[in-house]
C-alpha cells in the first residue's frame, strides 16, 4: 500500500459511508439495549476486527470519543450554532463515526495475518 492509496481509502466517500453505517448500526442497538459506552466500543471492535477488545483499547477508544466530541463541540460553538440536545447527540455520533473510520482504516482491518 502506498501513501496515496491509504489517503484515498481514509478520505473516500465509500469508507465514510461504511463508517456511518457501522456507527448507525451500533447506535440503533445501543438505543434498544442501553449498553454502556465501553460495550459500544467492544461491539465496534468485534464488528470491524472480529475479536474482543483489550482493556487498553477500550480506554483509548473512550478517551478518543470524549476528546473528539469535545473538539466537534468546540468547532460548532465557534461557528455560532445552537447547542440543542439533538446537536450534542450528533456530536457524539460524529465522534463514533470517526472511531469507526479509524478502525476500518487500521492495518488489522485491511490485512489478514
Amino acid at each position: 500500500t502506498t501513501a496515496p492509496q491509504a489517503l484515498e481509502l481514509f478520505n473516500s466517500k465509500f469508507a465514510l459511508d461504511m463508517a456511518e453505517r457501522m456507527a448507525t448500526r451500533l447506535t440503533s442497538v445501543a438505543v434498544v439495549e442501553r449498553p454502556r459506552n465501553d460495550e459500544v466500543v467492544s461491539a465496534e471492535f468485534e464488528t470491524a476486527l472480529s475479536r474482543e477488545t483489550t482493556p487498553d483499547e477500550i480506554a483509548m477508544s473512550l478517551e478518543f470519543l470524549r476528546t473528539q466530541s469535545a473538539s466537534i463541540q468546540e468547532r460548532r460553538e465557534r461557528s455560532g450554532v445552537d447547542a440543542s440536545v439533538a446537536v450534542r447527540a450528533n456530536e457524539e455520533f460524529a465522534a463514533l463515526v470517526d472511531l469507526c473510520l479509524a478502525l476500518i482504516n487500521s492495518s488489522e482491518f485491511l490485512y489478514l495475518d
